[in-house]
């Protein structure tokens, strides 16, 4: 496993103005939030291994930012990482937890 990365440019990212981001203490995953509009954008990247990224692919990374802004209707107002988790407080503040629940 490889907790250095090799540092890439992210084209997709290029458009948007990052307003929230969070790379956990592993730098395994990283959330952002983009604002073009009133209509906040959550991406999302980097390792699956515990379920953190949305997807059911635990075995492959995701290499460039995902759009996961449609997994929140009511938009995400600040988001949070660790190595196996991800935590999103929605604009109606409940908060969303993905990933290993190993201890809560």
């Amino acid at each position: 496993m490889n907790f250095f990365p090799d540092f890439i440019k992210m084209d997709e990212l290029n458009a948007f103005r990052v307003v929230d981001l969070a790379i956990g203490h592993c730098g395994m995953h990283a959330l952002c939030i983009n604002k073009v509009t009133n209509e906040p954008r959550v991406f999302a990247w980097g390792s699956n291994n515990s379920g953190q990224m949305f997807t059911t692919d635990l075995k492959h990374s995701q290499k460039t930012p995902m759009d996961v802004t449609s997994y929140f209707p009511e938009g995400v107002s600040q988001l949070s990482n660790g190595c196996f988790h991800s935590l999103f407080l929605s604009a109606g503040h409940k908060l969303n937890g993905l990933g290993q629940t190993q201890f809560g």
